[in-house]
């Protein structure tokens, strides 16, 4: 009987420890350049900010890089 539930939590923490994603992990990543609309050049050191309309105090950043690459 002992054995049985033993196998049973042994699958539970399986499920469990395989249902997690590894902290650090990010879900999602956006990419892109910076071009200046007037001179059609890429911006160095553009700082760019992704702000989330349901939780306002959650906020991600970078800057671009000195071709105007970002990924954030």
């Amino acid at each position: 009987m002992n054995s049985k539930y033993a196998g049973i939590v042994f699958l539970l923490g399986i499920l469990f420890t395989y249902g997690q994603k590894p902290e650090g992990t990010p879900k999602a990543i956006i990419s892109g350049k910076v071009i200046d609309q007037e001179t059609s050049q890429p911006l160095e050191y553009a700082t760019i900010t992704l702000t989330n309309n349901k939780r306002p105090d959650f906020i991600q950043g970078g800057i671009t890089d000195a071709k105007g690459n970002f990924k954030i």
